[in-house]
């Protein structure tokens, strides 16, 4: 019941996302870490170039949002250039 409750009140907090994120990633990481620490944060990730990673939210039902990040990878090192957290789009009832 409690984990229910906790998804039901999820609210989009941008600024929360983004220090989440720049705390998981910094640049010059290797690609290869930034993707398991995003992927141990719940995100899903695909692609190198650039490298995006998402996670959906679930509010009240039927609603959900995706928290998403591109990661810009130095192609010859592997490790992260640039973070872009995009805003998060919700959808839904």
């Amino acid at each position: 019941m409690a984990a229910f409750l906790a998804t039901a009140c999820y609210a989009p907090e941008q600024r929360r996302l983004e220090r989440e994120i720049h705390k998981l990633v910094t640049p010059g990481m290797p690609g290869a870490v930034a993707m398991k620490k995003l992927e141990s944060a719940q995100f899903s990730c695909t692609g190198t170039d650039p490298m995006t990673c998402a996670r959906i939210r679930q509010r009240v039902l039927p609603s959900s949002c995706v928290e998403r990040v591109n990661i810009t990878l130095d192609k010859a090192a592997f490790t992260v250039k640039t973070i872009d957290v995009a805003p998060t789009l919700c959808a839904g009832m």
